[in-house]
Formats: C-alpha cells, sequence, structure tokens
C-alpha cells in the first residue's frame, strides 16, 4: 500500500524570505544605537515634564501670593462706604448719611441744639488750654511730628518685612513640593545611576592605567 498524499500540502506554495542585506546589518548593528536614541528620547522627556512641574508651581505660588495681598488690605472705614457719587454729563451728584454732627459741621443746626457761636467758644477754651499747658512753643509740635513720621517709617519698614518674609516662605514650600514631586524623584534617581556607572567606569579605567604603568616600569627594569 502506498502513502497517502495530503492534497493540502500540495496545495500550499513555498515561501522564500529574501533579506535585505544592508537593512539586516544596521537592524543587528543598530542595537546599541536605538538604545542611546530611546535614552535620549526619555531624557528629554523627563526634562520638559519637569519644566511643566516648575511652571505649575509657581502658578500656585503666584496665586496663594495675591490671596495673602488681599486679606491682608485695610478694611475701608464705614464712612467712606456710606458716600456715594454719580457722575453724569454735566452734574456730580454726592450721597451722604446726614447725621447731627455732619449739619453742626456745616452750621445748620438740626436735631441737637447746638448754634454756631457755642461751638466756636468750646474751641477757643480748649486752644487757651492747650496754649496754657505749652508754654515753650513750636518745640513739642515738632517732636509730635517726628514721632509720627518715625512711626510711619516703621509702619513701611514693616510692611516691607512681611511681604520679604511671605515671598520666603512661598519658596520653600515650592522646593518642597518640587522635591516631593514624581517626575523630581525620577530624576534624582536616575541621576544617582549614571553617577554610580560613571564611578564604575572611572575607577576601572584607572585600575588599568595603573596596570600598565606595572607592566611597563617591569618591562623597563628587564
Amino acid at each position: 500500500m502506498g502513502k497517502k498524499r495530503n492534497k493540502n500540502n500540495e496545495n500550499k506554495r513555498k515561501i522564500s524570505l529574501v533579506f535585505d542585506e544592508t537593512k539586516r546589518k544596521d537592524f543587528l548593528c543598530g542595537f546599541r544605537k536605538r538604545k542611546l536614541e530611546r535614552k535620549k528620547k526619555a531624557q528629554e522627556d523627563l526634562q520638559r515634564m519637569l519644566k511643566e512641574e516648575k511652571r505649575r508651581i509657581k502658578q500656585e505660588n503666584k496665586e496663594s501670593y495675591k490671596k495673602l495681598v488681599v486679606s491682608s488690605r485695610p478694611i475701608p472705614d464705614i464712612e467712606q462706604l456710606l458716600q456715594e457719587e454719580y457722575e453724569d454729563e454735566d452734574v456730580n451728584v454726592k450721597i451722604v448719611e446726614l447725621s447731627s454732627d455732619t449739619l453742626q459741621k456745616k452750621d445748620i443746626v438740626i436735631g441737637e441744639n447746638r448754634p454756631k457761636e457755642a461751638v466756636e467758644k468750646k474751641v477757643k477754651a480748649k486752644m487757651k488750654v492747650d496754649l496754657s499747658k505749652e508754654i515753650l512753643g513750636m518745640a513739642s509740635i515738632e517732636q509730635n511730628e517726628s514721632e509720627v513720621a518715625e512711626s510711619e517709617e516703621e509702619d513701611d519698614d514693616e510692611n516691607l518685612k512681611s511681604k520679604k518674609d511671605v515671598k520666603k516662605i512661598l519658596k520653600k514650600q515650592a522646593t518642597k513640593k518640587l522635591q516631593k514631586s514624581k517626575v523630581f524623584q525620577m530624576k534624582t534617581k536616575l541621576d544617582r545611576i549614571q553617577n554610580k556607572k560613571t564611578h564604575k567606569k572611572k575607577a576601572k579605567t584607572d585600575q588599568r592605567k595603573e596596570k600598565s604603568k606595572k607592566k611597563n616600569h617591569r618591562k623597563i627594569k628587564n
């Protein structure tokens, strides 16, 4: 009995693979080249991510600084809030809440009976008492003015110091955030590995140099 031939095997076509020698050579010899390219691309991506992280942290610090500045602004007085101005093409209208004190200042007596003469008498009496107390004259007034100026300068210095302190604190927070970020940790890890490799290579080259020096020294002796 003869062996039965499979019809499927007969129908199959023979495939012959033909390699391009130059491409084959480039592929087999280009493992190191491709590795270096991948490494370079990874480093570029890491640098880009690190820059983006720095920008993000910088933006957060700017926003927090603005919030601190807004919160530290002085609150306006109630009198300023009550006064409202409306401007028209020809007329300037001002709305003010009236009280007996404001009317009295403008010599309009309403509500409390405090005529102009009585107020003037009280003011004159106060001025006399003040003048009797301060016989030396301008000396005390100049002292008061100098004290006020010094206090204003001190306030300005304190404000400047506080701004500088706030900026320093924000800078410290930014550095801490950057150090805690994943991108920065990845970069430090890669730098550590690279430093170890360079250190090992340097140690090997130093050992080879020492061995070659010893061999040369022995040859000279012989």
